[in-house]
């Protein structure tokens, strides 16, 4: 698809698209509703958490978790089901965000440089995908939940204005 989208609309609509895409994808994450799956009890949770299957390789007790565990009184199936909405915009915008912004550098590079200056942007593609999950632990464990989402929303949508400037002119 993402061919067909960049002729259809060209790169700079595709990388801006991309951005809305990804950014509404993160606020709608943000805003899932705080609910277990009607399968889901506390106690075997916790039971499982603090017996762990003797196996090589497993995970030690958590005797202290960090992150407490939902309650059982709110079950069903909708904040999954958000979950999955949530997915489409995020998944759609972040397959077409970093397709677009490489043919928009390539495009915009010396023939001679179109190596290199992939190599810079992949570098800088793997740096955030390292970065980002440390940045969002850290805001989990201060913030809660919903607040490393928010955050990307956020940022996400300072790019895309950024974007839009520069893009549209």
């Amino acid at each position: 698809m993402i061919g067909i989208w960049s002729r259809k609309w060209g790169d700079r609509r595709l990388v801006k698209r991309g951005l809305m895409l990804l950014g509404i994808g993160f606020l709608m994450t943000a805003m899932t509703p705080h609910q277990v799956i009607p399968t889901y009890t506390r106690e075997a949770v916790q039971h499982a958490l603090e017996h762990p299957h003797t196996l090589a390789g497993t995970t030690p007790p958590a005797h202290h978790l960090a992150v407490p565990l939902p309650d059982d009184h709110d079950k069903g199936w909708f904040g999954i089901g958000w979950m999955l909405l949530a997915i489409v915009p995020t998944a759609i915008g972040g397959g077409i965000l970093h397709p677009g912004l490489n043919s928009l550098l390539t495009k915009h590079s010396d023939p001679q440089d179109v190596g290199g200056t992939l190599g810079i942007a992949s570098a800088f593609f793997s740096a955030a995908n390292a970065i980002a999950p440390l940045i969002s632990g850290v805001v989990f464990k201060f913030s809660g939940l919903s607040a490393p989402f928010l955050l990307w929303a956020l940022l996400i949508a300072a790019l895309y204005l950024v974007a839009r400037k520069q893009i549209d002119s």
